[in-house]
């Protein structure tokens, strides 16, 4: 790969939880990452998340899209499921990323988030699938109250429903940019400008990715976190 990216990820239980659900994998060389959350609630959120992350990842290292990979993803979730009747009906989020050509490509799945970070600026580029992004679009919910509300928790899209169809989009990169993938251990526990303030002091992916973490259980553990942090040029 001719972009230059350096790549880092940290997983956490968190405080609350007895069982980590969330997965995380990335490859420097293929400039591709991804993260997963697997949906509490249901039956083997850990094994769903785990399972969606290593085939979007051998998708994504075959020289797949990411919207192809979160599909192939679906497809693999949605066998282990038919082999398992103990697995059947598991779901889980997917952020995939692939960065070449000075640029990102992605798609999602859920409510785990894709953030660039540029100039100190954070913003989101993905739009979770859950009540609370669809009361927002309604105006029945402010924004600034999003992060705070149960409807946050209600997903609308998930990996594990046949047909289940991801976003994708692709992002123009500059030098110095910063990529983070991150489940809603992160962003339900951390304000946005905390995310900004943490990326701007730790440049390095290893430290911002540490970082993050340990503010997210600082921040009470609420949940399990997994983020994965790449810095362009």
């Amino acid at each position: 790969m001719s972009d230059q990216l350096l790549i880092a990820g940290e997983m956490d239980i968190g405080r609350v939880r007895s069982v980590n659900q969330d997965a995380l994998d990335w490859d420097a060389d293929g400039g591709s990452a991804v993260v997963a959350d697997g949906v509490g609630g249901g039956p083997a959120g850990e094994v769903a998340s785990a399972t969606a992350a290593v085939a979007a990842m051998g998708a994504l290292r075959s020289g797949r899209f990411p919207a192809e990979a979160a599909e192939e993803a679906n497809d693999a979730v949605l066998a282990e499921g038919r082999r398992n009747p103990a697995h059947l009906g598991m779901a889980t989020t997917l952020v995939a990323v692939r960065v070449e050509a000075g640029a990102v490509s992605y798609a999602h799945v859920g409510d785990s988030r894709l953030y660039l970070f540029r100039e100190g600026e954070l913003r989101a580029l993905t739009r979770d699938h859950n009540a609370a992004a669809e009361a927002i679009d309604a105006g029945r919910l402010e924004p600034a109250a999003a992060r705070l509300s149960p409807l946050r928790h209600q997903l609308t899209r998930a990996l594990g429903a046949p047909g289940a169809a991801p976003d994708a989009g692709r992002a123009p990169l500059e030098p110095g940019d910063t990529l983070l993938l991150a489940t809603d251990g992160l962003h339900g526990a951390l304000e946005e400008a905390a995310i900004a303030d943490i990326l701007a002091r730790y440049p390095d992916p290893p430290a911002a990715a540490r970082a993050l973490v340990a503010a997210a259980n600082a921040a009470g553990g609420p949940d399990n976190v997994a983020v994965v942090v790449a810095r362009y040029g």
